[in-house]
């Protein structure tokens, strides 16, 4: 089962998006990405990115330590409650921003498919995520700072 076939119908965007997007404030993820081995190797050295915007199909974020492969495994933690949500996925694109803007890069992770199956999201993680949709999906997405922490 694809990521969108499993979205409820209220996330279903017109246009070219498959999935409404959404932002959740304080949102961060540190990146990893998968060796030969199948271990994670984390390549943000602890950094935090912010989150740009996100749907259960995929996210969108800031950073000055881009991944270096195209599989990536992501932490996103937006609460100091809840437990942070691992999610796999593949780099879509990394744009240079352009010197003096904050952030070097943005990029964009395509979600793995949600299910059971080994390689695959779980589907407690498409539950969560749709849970955020539905809590922050009607509000207008404003990108976060884009100055980098140490500036």
């Amino acid at each position: 089962m694809s990521s969108s076939e499993s979205t409820s119908t209220s996330q279903v965007n017109p246009g070219n998006r498959r999935c409404a997007r959404f932002v959740v404030p304080g949102a961060t993820i540190s990146c990893e990405t998968a060796g030969f081995s199948q271990r994670r190797k984390v390549v943000s050295s602890g950094e935090r990115s912010p989150v740009v915007d996100m749907s259960v199909a995929g996210i969108s974020f800031l950073t000055d330590s881009p991944p270096k492969r195209n599989r990536v495994s992501l932490l996103l933690t937006y609460s100091e409650v809840e437990e942070a949500i691992r999610l796999e996925g593949t780099v879509v694109y990394l744009v240079p921003r352009g010197a003096g803007i904050g952030y070097r890069y943005r990029v964009a992770v395509e979600f793995s498919p949600f299910s059971g199956m080994k390689g695959h999201n779980s589907l407690e993680s498409l539950g969560r995520l749709d849970k955020l949709a539905k809590t922050f999906g009607h509000q207008d997405i404003q990108e976060p700072s884009l100055e980098s922490p140490g500036q």
